[in-house]
């Protein structure tokens, strides 16, 4: 899931919507026709596709120091990818966005869906609703917060009350800092949103 930032007449614009990064580098996604969005889409806004990774809380309250002279932070991942989006030319290229983002996020699944079930009579129903886009993405920026500033010792207690509550974040910080996990836990039982 991405939050689109645009710049269009004076005024800021956002949406949230799912979008895969294609082979050639390109962000592809669909939006409802009737969305105010696709406006600024039509006149080639600059935009941004912000990516949140994992995040979260990080209590002071959880460090071993005496004094507890260490403060709370809030720990974060996150991507900007800047571009031009660019909507789709016509019904099939849309139909080719929307595909691409199903066979992204229904690959490796047991009894995965696959487009063509909807049949042609299907599809031709459902495409002059949506369109699709693809943004080239001319620059990427990273944003990340991993209790940088913090001794290894708070950071390990830190670590280690997080991999019951927020394991997608405590794999990240050990990672980041060169830490183990605790009990043996490491990123194969860690999924990309966290769950286990």
């Amino acid at each position: 899931m991405a939050t689109m930032v645009s710049s269009h007449d004076g005024q800021p614009h956002v949406v949230h919507l799912p979008l895969v990064l294609g082979d050639d580098g390109v962000l592809i996604g669909h939006l409802r026709g009737n969305n105010p969005y696709v406006e600024v889409l039509a006149a080639g806004a600059p935009t941004v596709a912000i990516f949140t990774g994992h995040h979260g809380y990080v209590s002071s309250s959880w460090y071993p120091a005496i004094g507890r002279d260490a403060a709370p932070t809030w720990n974060y991942t996150a991507v900007h990818c800047h571009g031009i989006p660019v909507l789709a030319s016509d019904d099939a290229h849309t139909v080719r966005c929307v595909a691409a983002l199903v066979e992204h996020l229904e690959g490796g699944r047991p009894n995965r869906w696959r487009m063509r079930e909807l049949g042609v009579d299907g599809i031709r129903r459902r495409t002059p609703k949506i369109i699709g886009f693809e943004m080239p993405v001319h620059r990427t920026e990273t944003r990340r917060m991993m209790s940088d500033h913090e001794r290894p010792t708070d950071t390990a207690a830190a670590i280690a009350v997080l991999a019951d509550v927020n394991p997608g974040l405590a794999q990240e910080m050990a990672e980041e800092h060169g830490l183990a996990m605790p009990n043996g836990r490491d990123s194969a039982t860690v999924t990309s949103n966290g769950e286990r």
